[in-house]
């Protein structure tokens, strides 16, 4: 039955969507809807087919689960998926900015652009640098690598304070920008090895403990090396540095997790991932069908700045805490789920419906609203501001992000005021360019 569902979804995906920046088309050279597809690829499909043939009991990454509801569930989110994917074709229909052009790809030699590399990195190393001398706050990685901690003790060191928090999501973004940008301009300066660059920006990326940023740094600058190709670069020597690169993080964050203590041996890697890739970050969503949780307090967290006033619950923190039965929430993080399981705990009917067009229009004003930010802020042109902006906004909002980023815009107001440093920074460096002159 599922597979009925699953098919028009592929359908759209790839075929209505491939002249969008939600899509992909390899003849036209679009891959920006790379980290929208991705989701359903990964998560979704894998997880609804796992547990359609073995109870969720057997996953050691789901914890209070019914049975006797998971069929329902797993129809839900198929059918809110399908409303989702038609209603962002139809934005895409009605809205000429969020179709694919080939003038992305036609990017011309831009001071702004480098500058905006220089920008974020020397933000970045400032950051890092000060915290590490003034408070003594190490890099997650290099902390890990002592005898005393491993990669989740160091995270917990930076996640458990609320300021750290908000410098490791800014270097994070700024890591992700910079990988775009990079991308853009490694043909317009001098760069022998660019893909040592990017390794090293991956290697910043995972300050805060976090390991998927790094990879997400890796696939965002081949997404824009390989939708910027030209006709003499060498496809081949791509490919080569590009493995080599993946080879050398996928290895480190391996190391990583065996540091970690939850392998035990070669095995249970497969475990590993199934757990904490194909069902964990969907299972929160059968255990909402399951538990039930509801209270409208749980909206108010999408609301920008809300916690100035009110102390809004967070939901998916709740979640974590119910199904896994924790105490303090401040030990904890919180629990991945499709953005269903969320709208659910707000206590209002026929979410099937109405959650996944608010999230379609959501996700298209966040990424249109970006754009125009970076184009007017950094004074580049609408093309390579929609480039950046599609590639930014889908490798940190998907499916499984919840309701609270897009219903209100919180994410798009919270980046904003990250990239506020960096505009300023940007600024500095064109100005003293334009008194050089």
């Amino acid at each position: 039955m599922y597979l009925i569902i699953i098919l028009p979804l592929i359908y759209i995906h790839f075929f209505l969507l491939r002249n969008s920046i939600f899509g992909i088309n390899i003849k036209s050279g679009n891959y920006l809807g790379l980290f929208f597809i991705l989701p359903f690829i990964i998560y979704m499909v894998p997880c609804i087919s796992i547990l359609y043939f073995f109870p969720a009991s057997d996953f050691t990454s789901a914890f209070k689960v019914d049975q006797s509801l998971v069929s329902i569930t797993s129809t839900s989110v198929l059918l809110s998926y399908i409303i989702l994917i038609s209603t962002t074709y139809l934005i895409f229909k009605i809205f000429p900015i969020f179709k694919f052009s080939d003038n992305y790809l036609k990017l011309r030699n831009n001071v702004r652009l480098v500058n905006i590399l220089n920008a974020s990195i020397a933000i970045i190393l400032i950051l890092i640098f000060v915290l590490y001398f003034f408070y003594g706050i190490e890099h997650s990685l290099i902390l890990a690598s002592s005898d005393y901690y491993d990669l989740s003790q160091a995270r917990s060191v930076i996640a458990n304070d609320k300021f750290l928090r908000y410098i490791s999501q800014l270097i994070v973004s700024y890591c992700y920008i910079s990988a775009i940008v990079l991308g853009l301009v490694k043909n317009f300066i001098n760069l022998k090895f660019p893909f040592l660059y990017i390794l090293f920006i991956s290697f910043l990326s995972l300050w805060g403990g976090a390991k998927s940023p790094a990879i997400i740094v890796m696939i965002l600058y081949f997404i824009t090396v390989v939708s910027t190709i030209n006709e003499n670069f060498k496809f081949n020597v791509l490919i080569f540095r590009s493995f080599f690169a993946f080879f050398i993080v996928l290895t480190t964050i391996y190391l990583l997790v065996l540091k970690q203590g939850v392998l035990v041996d070669n095995y249970n890697i497969f475990d590993y991932i199934i757990n904490r890739i194909f069902i964990g970050q969907m299972i929160g969503v059968y255990e909402q069908f399951s538990l039930n949780i509801s209270d409208f307090n749980y909206f108010y967290h999408s609301i920008p700045f809300v916690n100035f006033f009110i102390d809004s619950p967070n939901f998916h923190k709740d979640l974590m805490m119910i199904t896994e039965d924790r105490i303090d929430p401040d030990n904890i993080g919180i629990k991945n789920s499709y953005f269903l399981a969320e709208a659910i705990s707000w206590g209002l009917f026929f979410e099937v419906i109405w959650a996944p067009i608010i999230w379609s229009f959501g996700y298209a004003f966040t990424i249109f609203i970006f754009s125009r930010f970076i184009q007017i802020s950094f004074m580049i042109g609408s093309g390579a501001s929609i480039f950046i902006s599609m590639l930014f906004i889908s490798s940190q909002i998907n499916v499984t992000s919840g309701m609270s980023d897009v219903v209100v815009l919180k994410f798009l107001v919270f980046q904003l005021l990250l990239f506020l440093p960096l505009v300023l920074f940007f600024k500095f460096l064109m100005f003293r360019k334009y008194l050089s002159v």
